[in-house]
């Protein structure tokens, strides 16, 4: 059974939903979902239930002013993403377990490897089809966002999933976060996975990005977009397996 918690943070609360009942001896893997999208959103969901079809433990959560968690959308900043991943992490760490997976997809790519560089002992790292920088830019190309305008406002709105409105607060603070600068610094088993026909973050990007990590494993989707068709999830799931499998990491629980 599913378990729904609430943490409390300094923008409100995050929202944080548990694959099952668990103890502190279980492995956990938080799942970060991306830009406009929530925890239960389609690019990990096959993610998620590969993981549980492991008995593994999947903690997902909703970022800042997405889903569930506190926040208004029209604030929402790279930075507000980076916290709630590490507030959720510290979260699972008062809880008590030892051995913490991350995965970021898109934007959430982006706000979990900035939030990884704040914590020393994660396990490891997957990123799907993750920003590695120019967030801003990649937001303003994706709605047709118009940037002298977006400047010149102090807000724009779009439409995706409703209308949506966006503070130039945003495109300035994620001028701040370039991943390829920060990148030497994790230190723990990365895997990077994205399309090589993403139309929405280019893939050299993330192939960038695996060259500046030390301990980083690269799977480039041929014909692949940003979002993935069922064969190429599967092929991501099984290459996801193999990576774990090969850096040892299981649940305690069987």
């Amino acid at each position: 059974m599913n378990e729904k918690v609430f943490i409390n943070n300094q923008f409100g609360r995050i929202c944080g939903l548990f694959s099952r009942d668990y103890s502190p001896e279980d492995s956990v893997v938080l799942l970060v979902h991306g830009f406009n999208s929530h925890k239960l959103g389609n690019a990990l969901e096959p993610i998620n239930d590969a993981l549980v079809e492991l008995e593994l433990l999947t903690f997902r959560v909703d970022l800042y002013a997405h889903g569930e968690s506190s926040g208004s959308f029209e604030t929402l900043t790279v930075t507000k993403a980076v916290e709630t991943v590490i507030d959720s992490i510290n979260y699972l760490k008062t809880a008590g377990f030892k051995k913490i997976g991350l995965i970021g997809s898109s934007f959430g790519g982006l706000a979990s490897l900035f939030a990884a560089i704040k914590v020393d002992d994660l396990s490891f790292l997957i990123l799907r089809s993750a920003v590695s920088s120019n967030q801003g830019n990649i937001i303003a190309k994706s709605f047709n966002l118009n940037l002298n305008y977006w400047k010149e406002n102090g807000f724009v709105e779009f439409e995706s999933k409703g209308v949506k409105k966006l503070n130039y607060n945003f495109y300035e603070d994620a001028q701040k976060y370039d991943a390829l600068k920060i990148a030497p610094r994790i230190n723990f088993p990365t895997f990077v996975i994205h399309g090589k026909a993403d139309s929405t973050v280019p893939a050299e990007q993330s192939i960038q990005l695996s060259q500046h990590i030390k301990n980083s494993k690269l799977f480039v989707i041929n014909n692949a977009d940003h979002s993935f068709n069922d064969e190429q999830n599967k092929l991501m799931i099984q290459e996801i397996i193999l990576f774990l499998g090969g850096i040892g990491f299981s649940s305690v629980k069987k």
